[in-house]
């Protein structure tokens, strides 16, 4: 009877453990889960890797299923358009170009980004947007009256 309670009392500590460790997974942040937002609230935009996933395949950027896709977009991969696959990222000093996730999520954005800053120049507006830039793009940070 000793004998059996014991294995009786490790098999609940065991499923303790379980119980514990689903718990903790649900509070882990991961990105591919979905549970992680990339966002502006100032300027009001933000994704969520499955949404730049689906967002990828629909522009047939990516011709890969976003379930699939997703696992790959946050980690060291790059995808190979010459030949559609997904490939283990290294960074090097070749070039290997960037990671999925600079290329597809972070590229685009910061060319948004520089687009509106050199617009705002280009009217005599001051961005903040670059302020260590903005002597080398030839805004000289002078606020004229429409400037906020």
């Amino acid at each position: 009877n000793d004998t059996m309670e014991a294995v009786d009392g490790d098999a609940n500590a065991n499923n303790d453990n379980d119980i514990d460790e689903k718990k903790a997974s649900l509070w882990n942040f991961d990105p591919i889960k979905g549970n992680v937002c990339f966002c502006s609230g100032l300027h009001g935009w933000g994704f969520t890797i499955p949404t730049l996933a689906r967002s990828l395949f629909k522009s047939k950027t990516i011709p890969m299923k976003p379930p699939l896709l997703r696992q790959y977009l946050f980690g060291d991969f790059k995808y190979n358009t010459e030949n559609g696959k997904v490939l283990k990222w290294k960074q090097s000093g070749s070039s290997s170009g960037e990671p999925m996730f600079a290329e597809y999520a972070l590229a685009p954005l910061w060319e948004i980004y520089e687009g509106v800053s050199q617009a705002a120049a280009s009217v005599g507006l001051k961005s903040e947007l670059f302020a260590n830039n903005s002597a080398q793009n030839g805004n000289t940070g002078k606020k004229t009256e429409n400037a906020k």
